[in-house]
């Protein structure tokens, strides 16, 4: 018998038995120990003829396992972790936020759109002006003196008289 056997990686022949002893492969390389570690547990499995079988206590334990997990699942499936709760108001709060996002997005937008406020001017009164005066001077009309009240607040001439000598009033354009 030739105690001379064939790499399992890279198929290089006379290497010695790498089942009973540790080995590494002079062409590839490969530790062969694994090969000895599985060769040592398949002492440990019967066989009979071409077909191997597991020892009784083996396949009951395997059998006990496979129900155990089967009853679990059956389980868990039935009575879902109460963190379920969780995970489904925390993707409610963040579709409410996303919502919210929305919102606040179209809100710039409409914002970015609007025009800017036209600068305004101002006027400082002086001794005898009127309204009649100030917007002949400002507009060079002083038939628009109801706009030079309406841009201060004030609903007719008589309002005006509340204003005093040094105090300023807004002119828009």
């Amino acid at each position: 018998m030739d105690n001379k056997f064939t790499c399992p990686i890279c198929d290089k022949a006379g290497i010695p038995d790498f089942r009973n002893e540790n080995v590494v492969c002079p062409c590839c390389g490969s530790d062969l120990s694994v090969y000895r570690a599985i060769s040592t547990a398949q002492k440990g499995v019967n066989t009979t003829g071409d077909r191997k079988t597991m020892p009784r206590w083996l396949a009951t334990i395997a059998s006990v396992v496979a129900l155990c997990s089967i009853a679990a699942c059956f389980y868990l499936y039935n009575h879902p972790p109460k963190g379920e709760n969780v995970n489904q108001q925390l993707f409610a709060q963040i579709d409410t936020l996303k919502r919210e996002n929305k919102l606040l997005s179209d809100s710039i937008v409409v914002l970015n759109k609007r025009p800017l406020p036209k600068e305004r001017r101002t006027y400082t009164v002086v001794k005898g002006d009127c309204p009649w005066k100030i917007s002949e001077e400002v507009f060079g009309d002083g038939s628009r003196y109801e706009e030079l009240l309406r841009f201060n607040n004030m609903t007719t001439a008589k309002d005006f008289n509340k204003v005093k000598v040094g105090d300023t009033i807004y002119i828009e354009e």
